[in-house]
């Protein structure tokens, strides 16, 4: 659908509005919001990663920046090449990525929701309730999973180099910007389907 000059104004200023207060939200609330979905990343890091076990997932403050660190170890013995890692509590693997990368496709994807136009409120609230959770698969399908990415990474540098990985690309294609692929997406399948609704 081609929009017409106001509507593009109109959702561009949209779009501006909501980016500058849910960012300034996020960046007021960005510990607590973090932490609080800490629990939840562990498990389902746990679901997807049987090889190692993490043993600490937790906010530090680095120099005025928040990040989320993530301590594992191996939970079963692990072939690398020429090399046999034993399950041992002494081997940790320390990955960290920072916080505010957690809060960018929530920010960037509640403000795209409310900037496409929509004929009725009801569209709209419909557009928020199929994109909430899209947007929340998005969150669990970055961080979590690219913690775990970087940790095999540290380890197929350190004893198996080339060696495939899907957790190592997966972090690698949110890094090159997936993730705000991974949001333009959800964001246009949540208005497409409420479109149709209404």
């Amino acid at each position: 659908m081609l929009l017409r000059p106001e509507q593009a104004l109109g959702g561009l200023l949209r779009f501006v509005l909501v980016a500058v207060l849910v960012g300034a939200a996020a960046l007021a609330f960005e510990s607590r919001l973090v932490s609080a979905a800490l629990p939840g990343f562990k498990a389902w890091i746990a679901l997807v990663d049987g090889s190692l076990r993490t043993v600490e997932l937790t906010v530090l403050d680095v120099n005025g920046e928040s990040v989320i660190r993530r301590l594992s170890t191996p939970l079963q013995v692990l072939v690398l090449g020429n090399t046999v890692l034993p399950v041992d509590e002494r081997t940790v693997i320390s990955t960290s990525a920072l916080a505010g990368i957690l809060l960018q496709p929530l920010a960037l994807g509640v403000a795209l929701l409310f900037a496409w136009p929509w004929n009725r409120p009801a569209e709209l609230a419909a557009r928020v309730a199929l994109g909430a959770p899209l947007l929340l698969a998005v969150v669990f399908l970055d961080i979590p999973l690219m913690l775990c990415g970087y940790a095999w990474s540290a380890l197929i540098d350190a004893y198996e180099p080339g060696r495939f990985s899907l957790l190592v690309d997966w972090a690698d294609f949110m890094n090159a910007g997936g993730r705000f692929a991974l949001v333009v997406a959800a964001v246009a399948l949540a208005v497409s389907a409420a479109r149709r609704v209404f």
